[in-house]
């Protein structure tokens, strides 16, 4: 082999310089006869190449979020008509406002990927654009049912695919050119890839139009439902129809599914996935923070708050600014102030004032509507008597009498003492012998507890965000306009709560009720510990409204230990029912917690009834209107019933308003369907 001459020649010069630089001499699509149109090829090869990339774990990766991020806005916004802040997160997603994309596509670099980026962030905003994500009971309705999530996604997906098709033609060959491309076919099922050989042949059908393949095209008689569903999305004419029909079918496909023992059919890459637990969580908060701004800046916010817990409530509203004591708040107080005197709480009925102001009280013969407040509603209420847990002489409370149209004053006494105790072995043997119900009711409720995470490029925030601060000096300096959203902001997507359960356990649930009743309170708790909520157990019944019994089977600020194990384990019925008197004992203990959502669920087997009269239209007139004070303090109740009577849904309706209660026949469903209430409130 001869050796190399020197000075080569310029086809051999060219060859080596481009090995030098890194550049496939192939990949120029040239053959250059002199030097000076190698160095130009060699140099615009260079400068011009897209550098390799990849993450900091050494993997490589296609085209990157940063670099398409800001032409893709300007794109997507020219489109839509609407400007939607892109930030970076895997698969791609939309909290509402925000569109989610990966921070980088899979490897290898190819010139489609920016057309996959178009896709993926287009389907997310016509997720908004076109009402399919704008509803709140479709996504409740979602929320926990990764079947009918799943179903729900692909259709909708299709849906927004031909909407965006039939109005812009260019989008429509982007879309066809999607569907043939290997990144978009990524299978996911959640965060989790799924191989696409051996995908059932009754999920084929709903990938039709959106993936390209011969592997979509067989179809068979257990394709039958997906096909009906494609057939029925594909003859949408009109928006407000969109909803109905995606979620109806999605809901047909369910249970086509169930029937086949198969679970959640996968999404495509492109599709990204449906987070309706970030919707569900930040629309009011997001409403609450864009309303701000209306109370004034900063200071003056300040101001009336302080204005306001000095009683001088002016032009505020009745309830005055969070935070601050509000015209309501300030009357109870000084009310209080002026009728308090020696002694303790519950000498309070006792003092001179009291007894003339109950006199002024009594001859208004007042009688208020439930869903109003006035000064003479509730004296209770008004008082705001605070109760002593524990003190001998009981809580004193107000009942409703109807025939009169007032309230007795003082009428009950509840006494709130710990529940008797017997062996812990009891509550562990009901915890053994229900290990499956507890597993599915702690899987249930984790679902429930949402991540804490930080939104990016926020125009307003607690931090700063100094990515995009450097970024907009950059922009500054270069030339540009500079980026306003460069704060960010700490999430917590699921408000906190507050539990009350309170047990029936007066002498009718004597034998297999109280049986089950303990079981279901075991399965419950070991769900609600899972989910880490204050939650406290309560159960009730009374002999005579002077002996009122609230017992505290596991109070708010006890730790799970062998004490409310000794209690939960060992439920002793007996008594009756004055429910009124508990409610509102119950609605004042939750009153007392700070959490922003407070939930009582009520489990009783009958009437409310106590030998004293209180029972027919006296016990459900005054239930009902307990409910109602229960209300105001923003206290939302439930109640299950195990009371197997025809005219238990009309008294229970009265008591407890429509939707508010569930009655069961039985008694045996009581483990399983006492935990899917609470969830159901939760949620």
């Amino acid at each position: 082999m001869p050796a190399p001459t020197w000075p080569p020649d310029p086809k051999e010069a060219f060859k080596l310089t481009a090995r030098e630089y890194g550049v496939d001499p192939a990949d120029l699509g040239m053959d250059p006869d002199d030097d000076q149109q190698a160095e130009q090829a060699i140099l615009a090869a260079f400068l011009f190449k897209n550098p390799g990339r990849q993450l900091t774990t050494g993997e490589k990766v296609g085209l990157g979020l940063d670099e398409t991020r800001r032409s893709m806005a300007a794109w997507l916004a020219m489109v839509t008509g609407r400007r939607f802040p892109i930030a970076p997160s895997d698969p791609a997603a939309t909290d509402g406002n925000v569109i989610f994309l990966p921070q980088a596509l899979p490897p290898p670099l190819e010139h489609t990927d920016s057309l996959l980026f178009r896709a993926m962030a287009l389907l997310q905003a016509g997720f908004l654009q076109h009402g399919v994500l704008n509803s709140q009971a479709v996504l409740r309705s979602i929320y926990d049912d990764w079947v009918l999530r799943s179903c729900f996604h692909l259709l909708a997906a299709r849906y927004v695919v031909g909407r965006w098709s039939a109005a812009y033609p260019g989008i429509a060959r982007d879309f066809r050119a999607t569907a043939i491309l290997d990144k978009a076919a990524i299978m996911r099922v959640n965060l989790t890839v799924v191989p696409t050989q051996g995908m059932p042949a009754a999920f084929k059908p709903l990938y039709k139009g959106l993936l390209a393949g011969e592997n979509w095209r067989e179809a068979g008689p257990e394709a039958a439902a997906a096909q009906r569903a494609v057939a029925a999305v594909d003859a949408i004419t009109r928006q407000q129809a969109a909803i109905p029909v995606i979620l109806g079918q999605a809901r047909r496909l369910r249970e086509a599914y169930r029937r086949m023992h198969l679970g959640p059919p996968p999404a495509p890459y492109f599709t990204g996935i449906l987070r309706p637990e970030w919707m569900l969580a930040l629309r009011a908060h997001d409403q609450a923070a864009e309303d701000a701004w209306k109370q004034g800046p900063t200071p003056l916010r300040q101001l009336r708050a302080a204005v306001a817990t000095q009683g001088h409530s002016g032009g505020l509203s009745r309830k005055g600014p969070r935070g601050g004591l509000g015209l309501r708040q300030f009357i109870k107080k000084k009310v209080r102030r002026t009728l308090q005197g020696p002694g303790e709480p519950g000498e309070l009925a006792r003092s001179p004032a009291y007894g003339e102001l109950r006199d002024q009280y009594r001859s208004r013969q007042h009688s208020p509507s439930p869903g109003s407040w006035t000064p003479e509603a509730s004296w209770q209420e008004l008082v705001d008597i605070p109760p002593a847990a524990g003190h001998e002489d009981g809580v004193p409370y107000d009942e409703w009498d109807p025939s009169s149209g007032t309230y007795r004053l003082a009428a009950c006494r509840v006494l709130d003492r710990p529940a008797q105790a017997g062996p812990a072995d009891s509550y562990h043997r009901l915890v053994q012998a229900n290990r499956g119900p507890i597993t599915q009711v702690r899987r249930a409720f984790q679902a429930l507890r949402q991540e804490e995470r930080w939104l990016h490029g926020r125009p307003e925030g607690s931090d700063i965000d100094i990515d995009r601060v450097i970024a907009s000096f950059c922009d500054v300096h270069s030339g540009m306009e500079p980026d306003r959203n460069i704060y960010m902001s700490f999430q917590r997507e699921r408000e906190q709560v507050a539990i009350l359960v309170m047990v029936d356990l007066s002498g009718s649930t004597v034998g297999r009720v109280i049986h089950l009743e303990q079981e279901a309170l075991v399965i419950l708790a070991e769900g609600l510990r899972t989910l880490g909520f204050p939650h406290a157990f309560y159960g009730f019944h009374n002999h005579g409204p002077r002996a009122c019994q609230m017992e505290r089977i596991k109070g708010f600020d006890e730790q799970y230990g062998e004490p409310v194990f000794k209690r939960m384990g060992n439920l002793q019925p007996g008594g009756a029912t004055r429910l009124g008197a508990f409610i509102r004992h119950g609605a004042h203990l939750l009153s007392q917690q700070p959490q922003s959502r407070r939930i009582m669920l009520v489990l009783s087997d009958g009437r409310p009834e106590d030998r004293d009269g209180y029972r027919g239209r006296q016990g459900i007139e005054d239930s009902a209107m307990a409910v109602h004070e229960a209300q105001r303090l923003g206290v939302h109740i439930h109640c299950t019933s195990l009371d197997p009577s025809t005219g238990a849904p009309e008294y229970l309706g009265r008591i407890f308003g429509r939707g508010r209660f569930l009655v069961l026949p039985d008694v045996d469903p009581l483990p399983r369907k006492l935990p899917q209430v609470l969830r159901g409130l939760i949620r």
